[in-house]
C-alpha cells in the first residue's frame, strides 16, 4: 500500500541533499555501479528526512558469490534504476567496517565482524545477505545469490510495503502468475499446493455502467494505478480467483478504479474530472479526501456514500473474508473480529 500527495517527489532540499550526500559512496570497486551506493551513515540521514526502505548488501571480500551478484544482478540497469527509485542502498562489509552508525548508536567490530552487521543478520553469518529494513525500521535478512530474475519479486515486496500484509514466499508465487510467460521456470517447480487458481474473471463496470444500475447492491471499488506493481498482481491473481470473482460477479456493483483515469464522472448531478495525465482524478481526490491509497478496497452504499476504505495488497485468501463481510450486510451489526471466528474458507 501507498500513501501519495500522488507523486513521490522530494522537496529540493531533499534532492540536494540526496545527491549531494550519494557522492559519498562506499568501495571503489563499485563506483561504476549503477546502484547509487550509499554508506550506512548518509543512508541513515536521509531516512530521517524521507523514510523508505533499506537494501543493505552484506559482504566480504572472500565472499565469491557476493561478487557474481555485484556484476550480474546488481549491474543490471532495471534493477538498478528500480532500487535507486525506491530504496536506499548499503553496502556493509562485515569485516573490514570497523565502526558503523545507525539509527542513533554507533557500532564496532567484535571479534572479526561488525556488530551492526551480526544484528542484521540475526546472528546468522551468511554471505551474500541482502537485508531490508523496512519504514518501521524492521530488519529482513536475505541469504544467498539472486539473479535478476530472483529478485524482482522482492524489491516490490519491500518497496510496495506487502511485508504488512502477506508473506514473501505467497507473494513471489503470485509474483510468477503474473507474469506468467517471463517466470514459466519458476512455474514449473512449483508443487500442487503451491498452485494458484486464476481461470476465472471480474465482470468490471465503468462508473456509466453501475451508477445507472438499479440493484440495491453495494459498489465495490478496487483503486489502483498502472505503475502499482502490487495493483497488477491483485488484478492477475487475486481477482482472477473463481470465488473472489463470484463474490464480486454476484453480490457487489464492482469497478477497477484507475485513480489517474481520463473519463468524466457525473456522481450525484456533480461533475468530477480528469486533472490531466497522470495526474489524480477529482473523485479520487474526493472519495479519499485528498489523501489516496493504492491498492485499496472501497466499500460504498446505494447512494455512494463511503461505508469502508481498507488500503492494502490481499490475496484471494485474505480478501474473501473481507467481501463477505460486507456482501452479507454483517458489517451493519457484527465486528469484524467476531465475524472472522464464524467464517469458513472457499478459497483453498
Amino acid at each position: 500500500m501507498r500513501t501519495i500527495n500522488f507523486f513521490l517527489v522530494l522537496t529540493f532540499f531533499v534532492f540536494l541533499a540526496y545527491f549531494g550526500l550519494a557522492q559519498n559512496k562506499i568501495n571503489s570497486e563499485v563506483e561504476t555501479s549503477p546502484v547509487h551506493w550509499l554508506d550506512i551513515k548518509t543512508a541513515d540521514s536521509l531516512f530521517n528526512i524521507s523514510p523508505k526502505p533499506f537494501l543493505i548488501d552484506v559482504y566480504t571480500d572472500w565472499c565469491g558469490w557476493c561478487k557474481v551478484m555485484m556484476k550480474r544482478t546488481f549491474s543490471n540497469p532495471n534493477i538498478a534504476s528500480y532500487i535507486n527509485q525506491n530504496f536506499y542502498p548499503v553496502r556493509i562489509n562485515a569485516e573490514k567496517d570497523d565502526s558503523l552508525y545507525y539509527n542513533g548508536k554507533w557500532y564496532l567490530k567484535e571479534g572479526k565482524v561488525n556488530a551492526l552487521a551480526r544484528e542484521l543478520l540475526n546472528g546468522r553469518l551468511a554471505y551474500p545477505t541482502i537485508v531490508y529494513i523496512d519504514r518501521k525500521r524492521r530488519h529482513y535478512p536475505i541469504a544467498g545469490y539472486y539473479d535478476v530474475k530472483s529478485i524482482q519479486p522482492i524489491l516490490v515486496y519491500f518497496a510496495e510495503g506487502i511485508n504488512n500484509y502477506e508473506s514473501l514466499t505467497d507473494f513471489q508465487i503470485a509474483y510468477y502468475y503474473t507474469y506468467p510467460s517471463y517466470f514459466k521456470d519458476k512455474l514449473q517447480k512449483l508443487k500442487p499446493e503451491e498452485q494458484l487458481d486464476t481461470s476465472a474473471n471480474v465482470n468490471w463496470k465503468t462508473f456509466s455502467e453501475v451508477l445507472s444500475s438499479d440493484t440495491n447492491k453495494l459498489y465495490f471499488l478496487f483503486s489502483y494505478v498502472d505503475w502499482c506493481n502490487s495493483c497488477k498482481v491483485m488484478l492477475k491473481t487475486t481477482f482472477r480467483n473463481p470465488v473472489i470473482a463470484n463474490i464480486l460477479n454476484n453480490k457487489f456493483k464492482s469497478v477497477a478504479f484507475d485513480l489517474a483515469m481520463q473519463q468524466e464522472v457525473i456522481l450525484n448531478g456533480k461533475k468530477y474530472k480528469s486533472l490531466g495525465k497522470n495526474q489524480p482524478h477529482q473523485l479520487a481526490l474526493a472519495i479519499f479526501n485528498n489523501r489516496l491509497y493504492y491498492p485499496a478496497l472501497v466499500f460504498l452504499d446505494k447512494h455512494f456514500n463511503i461505508i469502508a476504505i481498507i488500503p492494502g495488497y490481499f490475496s484471494s485468501k485474505t480478501i474473501e473474508p473481507i467481501l463477505s463481510y460486507f456482501a452479507s450486510g454483517k458489517y451493519k451489526s457484527v465486528n469484524y473480529q467476531d465475524f472472522l471466528k464464524t467464517f469458513h474458507h472457499l478459497v483453498k
